[in-house]
């Protein structure tokens, strides 16, 4: 049985895959298989389930789909049937909710459960470029668990769903921000990041209320747009791309404060890992995961280690 901590990376190319290693002794991650997919773009796990993402598996289609894999205990990974289509293009987020996958199809504009239902968004956002239609880029349960968020960059919309899909609630974004991804914070409250800047949620039986919004770096060059939120304890971690910088921000209770930004250490950063008392960066055009140590009170140390090369790193998950 393999004793070491599992890493599984989403390498989105054609001949790519999910990429899986395992800690070392050293600490140091040792490559010990690939699973070969075309065009990986996200990964989730529950449990001893993860399943994958497609771009467009389909032979002549635009539509992306999703394979479900069982993880064995020495850490590799098997099957379960076969790829399932999800009624969408370019799908760019799942998760796991009740039990069941829920993904979000970003350039057509719908949310898709896996035994089939759709959810269409319609309208559009500000931006003449960004947002001339719906994009839905992230899925999430809410703080309580009993409700499925999801942002939506096209329209300046962060929505609450029921696991059916009826609409329970929305919140609007500021204008031409451009909703990304989420972290929840605690249980009252949820850190968006747009692509231009983070906002903060409270959130309550089934209701979002936008209290503000934070700049992410003071010189946001142009074309920079943040990717990933992720949270360790009372820190928040953002990727963004462009400036290939990720920022640390403190939550306090009540408010969120930036406290650090550094570089990532590669070109265009995407997903942020943090375990075993680091942070790993998958950083997509330079395809390369780089792995800084986390300090005691959660700021980003020095780099350690030479950076894994894997091309067109997107997404990880541990287990």
């Amino acid at each position: 049985m393999n004793g070491g901590l599992d890493f599984y990376f989403a390498s989105c190319s054609r001949d790519g895959g999910i990429c899986h290693y395992t800690m070392m002794p050293d600490g140091m991650l040792g490559f010990r298989d690939k699973v070969p997919l075309d065009r990986p773009m996200y990964l989730a796990r529950q449990g001893d389930v993860l399943v994958a993402l497609l771009r467009a598996p389909f032979p002549g289609r635009e539509e992306s789909g999703m394979v479900r894999y069982t993880i064995a205990p020495d850490g590799t990974l098997k099957a379960v049937g076969g790829i399932v289509g999800t009624k969408g293009t370019v799908a760019a987020h799942l998760c796991f909710f009740h039990s069941t996958v829920y993904v979000a199809n970003y350039l057509s504009g719908s949310l898709f459960r896996e035994d089939g239902l759709l959810c269409t968004h319609t309208g559009h956002g500000s931006d003449p470029v960004r947002q001339l239609s719906p994009h839905p880029h992230m899925v999430n349960p809410s703080p309580d668990g009993i409700y499925l968020l999801a942002t939506d960059l096209g329209l300046d919309m962060v929505c609450v769903y029921d696991q059916d899909f009826r609409l329970v609630s929305w919140a609007q974004a500021p204008k031409g921000s451009g909703p990304r991804h989420l972290v929840v914070l605690d249980a009252g409250h949820i850190a968006v990041v747009n692509e231009m800047g983070c906002s903060l949620y409270a959130y309550g039986a089934g209701s979002l209320q936008l209290e503000e919004t934070i700049p992410l770096l003071p010189n946001l060059a142009r074309g920079a747009t943040a990717a990933a939120i992720r949270m360790n304890g009372s820190m928040v971690y953002v990727s963004v791309r462009g400036a290939n910088r990720i920022v640390v921000l403190r939550w306090d209770g009540r408010h969120l404060h930036p406290v650090q930004d550094i570089a990532c250490g590669g070109v265009s950063p995407r997903d942020i890992v943090i375990a075993e008392g680091s942070l790993w960066c998958m950083n997509e055009l330079s395809s390369t995961v780089v792995r800084f140590l986390l300090s005691p009170d959660g700021s980003i140390g020095g780099k350690r280690g030479v950076p894994l090369t894997i091309t067109h790193v997107l997404s990880a998950v541990t287990r």
